[in-house]
């Protein structure tokens, strides 16, 4: 083993950027101290010192709501309002199906952190169609809470005969081959919403709230006209910037906290919109309002092949675009908007955020930093991240992962698993304001569970780690080289570098010394690739451990004959 220390501050990219290590955060309050058990009991188990805890809040034919309506579970949206009350969202489904199926918004609503959970109730709620009884379903919920006045909004489609693919043009909510899009209010926490049935017992949903009440100066229920405009002429192509599909992108939205902006609503959008040339690109979007949900407007679409998408608030007061990659090459698309949502510059690819073409979760580790802060720069992202290698039939949903940034998400230093190895498919995270963090996701046979770690289980040190070229002969060995880069404000102890391969593989680990501020180091790794192993590129996982942390990284080896 070979091991030299340089300096790493020459290749800083960004300056003041300090780590989330255990010490640090001690002393900031965020790492918790041990938490009493789960008082609902779950699927999951809690660690020895209630780090992490894992439950199951709805399971397929659990009849927890009707047995009907919510025979089947799928996709998640999550909100913390603070002093312990946590929001969850998710469709409640008769066959299994999206849009245009009778789907319903179910919540449960948690006054302790998430610990416990009250029971089921609706947020908005499907008809299945009978003699005389028209369909009409609610899918995608998303979560909005405005800070500044404790409204809270969930945005989710509205649908009668169309879904997504085979909506019309156009935005008449009448018209039933048109996809709508509703938010809906609730003013008092999470408790009663002005889609539930207690006052909309009936559907159609109508336009507009009735004259005198309570929810009168919000826009919609249904604001379909802004999301889903109809387009213009340009140059003899017509319905140009015109919407066909759209959805709002289920999960959890934002509230700017800098800027010019401070203080506006941001949904994030995907639609199916109509380009210059007649052709039509999927494309993400963001909703905003700046007047506390009375009104909302559409911004610029941007990209192409775009999905599900979310947005997160940078420490500079950039909006950072999120989205999942609708072609499949296997990372994801980002894009960056200097104006708060209304506009997004060029499209680029983030191959290290592996993704297996899924809806993610995105989120501030401080979401009340100051601007400029390193701490404003610390970010979460929750995703199935399984490359592309390890995947079978190109799209394995598994691995439930967070992974953590210190430099606004130029780089994610640390990883860990919280469903290893297990099918998970769409999640969101968010801070849950007691030193803890709440991921919401699809587990195994679309079970909606609910997952809370704190920064001691995660283990985030702000650094990288760094794998030389990686090549070996089927039955051979060869030296892999690693480069421990220290980009926190305190010391590293010593450490050791460990890197996981497939079965019949094996490699050496490698001990790294102390590391100050600002300093590298690397060392070599010696692997031996079995006789068996065939031509082509096998995924390795590498890990640096020290008593503050952990830092990992990806190894793709590549094997020759």
């Amino acid at each position: 083993m070979n091991t030299s220390i340089q300096s790493a501050a020459r290749r800083r990219s960004r300056a003041a950027i300090a780590g989330l290590g255990a010490a640090v955060l001690a002393s900031a309050g965020l790492v918790s101290g041990a938490a009493p058990a789960l008082a609902v009991p779950g699927t999951g188990n809690d660690d020895a010192a209630s780090h992490f805890s894992s439950q199951v809040l709805a399971s397929n034919g659990d009849n927890a709501i009707d047995p009907v309506l919510g025979k089947f579970y799928r996709i998640v949206g999550l909100a913390s309002l603070g002093n312990g009350v946590v929001l969850a969202a998710y469709d409640g489904r008769p066959d299994g199906a999206d849009s245009p199926s009778p789907n319903s918004i179910i919540q449960r609503r948690s006054t302790d952190g998430g610990k416990t959970w009250d029971a089921p109730q609706y947020i908005a709620r499907g008809q299945v169609t009978a003699p005389g009884v028209l369909r009409y379903g609610f899918s995608d919920p998303s979560y909005v809470v405005d800070r500044e006045t404790g409204t809270i909004f969930n945005f989710h489609v509205y649908s009668k005969d169309a879904g997504f693919a085979a909506s019309h043009l156009g935005n008449d909510d009448a018209d039933r081959m048109v996809i709508s899009s509703e938010v809906s209010v609730s003013t008092d926490g999470g408790l009663t919403w002005s889609t539930d049935p207690a006052n909309q017992s009936t559907l159609p949903t109508p336009s507009d709230y009735a004259p005198g009440s309570k929810y009168a100066g919000f826009a919609g229920p249904l604001i379909t006209n802004v999301v889903k405009p109809e387009g213009t002429t340009v140059n003899g192509v017509a319905n140009v910037g015109g919407v066909v599909g759209q959805f709002a992108s289920s999960g959890e939205g934002i509230q700017l906290q800098y800027g010019p902006h401070k203080g506006r609503l941001i949904q994030q959008f995907a639609g199916t919109i109509v380009q210059t040339d007649g052709s039509k690109q999927i494309q993400a979007y963001s909703v905003y309002s700046d007047d506390h949900g009375k009104s909302w407007r559409m911004g610029q679409p941007v990209g192409t092949k775009m999905d599900e998408n979310k947005v997160v608030e940078l420490s500079n007061g950039d909006v950072m675009l999120n989205s999942r990659d609708n072609a499949g090459v296997g990372g994801r698309r980002i894009s960056i908007s200097h104006d708060g949502g209304e506009t997004y510059g060029p499209v680029t690819y983030d191959s290290t955020l592996t993704d297996p073409r899924n809806n993610a979760g995105i989120t501030r580790v401080f979401p009340n930093a100051p601007e400029g802060s390193a701490d404003a720069a610390k970010l979460l992202f929750s995703n199935a991240d399984n490359p592309p290698s390890n995947r079978v039939n190109g799209n394995n949903r598994i691995n439930g992962t967070i992974r953590y940034s210190c430099d606004n998400g130029a780089t994610w230093s640390t990883s860990r698993a919280f469903a290893p190895g297990l099918p998970t498919a769409y999640s969101t995270v968010t801070p849950l304001g007691n030193g803890r963090y709440g991921v919401l996701y699809e587990g195994d046979h679309n079970t909606i569970t609910f997952d809370t770690f704190d920064a001691q289980w995660l283990g985030p040190l702000c650094g990288t780690l760094s794998a030389g070229a990686a090549s070996v002969a089927a039955g051979g060995t060869a030296d892999v080289t690693f480069t421990v880069a220290n980009r926190d404000d305190h010391a590293f102890s010593r450490g050791t570098v460990t890197l996981t391969l497939p079965s019949g593989w094996t490699a050496t680990d490698a001990n790294v010394p102390a590391l100050p501020a600002g300093q590298s180091a690397t060392v070599t790794v010696r692997v031996t690739a079995p006789a068996s192993a065939k031509a082509g590129t096998v995924t390795g996982h590498a890990e640096f451990s020290a008593a503050q942390g952990h830092l990992d990284v990806k190894v793709p080896m590549t094997v020759t004959p």
